[in-house]
C-alpha cells in the first residue's frame, strides 16, 4: 500500500477519484432512497440504502479510488467504519428534519455533504495507511 506520507498530488487524486465514485454510489443509493420514502420512514429507508452503498463502496474505494488491496483486514473495519459514518449521517439527518425542518429528501442530501470529508479521511486512512508485519 501507498505510506501516509504520500505527495500532495496523490492526495489530489485519491480525492477527485473519491468525489466521482461517491457521486455515482450516491446517485445509485438516493435514488433508491427517494422510491423508499414514500413506502417508509425515511430513517428505515436510508438504513436499507446504506447498507447496499456499503457493499458497493467498500470495492470502489478499495480498488478504484485508493487503489488498495482487498484484504480480509479491510474488509472486516470496513462495515464498522461505515457503522460510524452511518450513525454520524443519521444524527445530522435528524438535526436538519427537526431543527431545520428541511424536506426529507433534501435533509439527507445536506447531510451527505457535511459528513463526506470525514468520510474520506477515513476511507483513506484505512486503504492507503501500511498494515503492519
Amino acid at each position: 500500500m501507498v505510506p501516509t506520507n504520500a505527495p500532495p498530488h496523490a492526495w489530489q487524486r485519491d480525492g477527485l477519484r473519491f468525489i466521482a465514485f461517491g457521486l455515482l454510489n450516491t446517485a445509485l443509493t438516493y435514488g433508491i432512497y427517494c422510491l423508499l420514502v414514500f413506502v417508509l420512514a425515511p430513517q428505515l429507508a436510508y438504513f436499507i440504502v446504506y447498507v447496499l452503498g456499503v457493499m458497493f463502496a467498500y470495492i470502489g474505494n478499495a480498488k478504484w479510488v485508493f487503489k488498495g488491496n482487498v484484504s480480509a483486514k479491510s474488509a472486516m473495519a470496513y462495515p464498522f467504519m461505515q457503522m460510524g459514518q452511518y450513525l454520524i449521517t443519521a444524527g445530522v439527518l435528524q438535526l436538519m428534519l427537526q431543527m431545520f425542518a428541511l424536506e426529507k429528501r433534501i435533509a439527507l442530501a445536506v447531510a451527505i455533504v457535511i459528513v463526506a470529508p470525514l468520510a474520506f479521511l477515513m476511507n483513506r486512512y484505512l486503504f492507503r495507511v501500511r498494515e503492519a508485519p
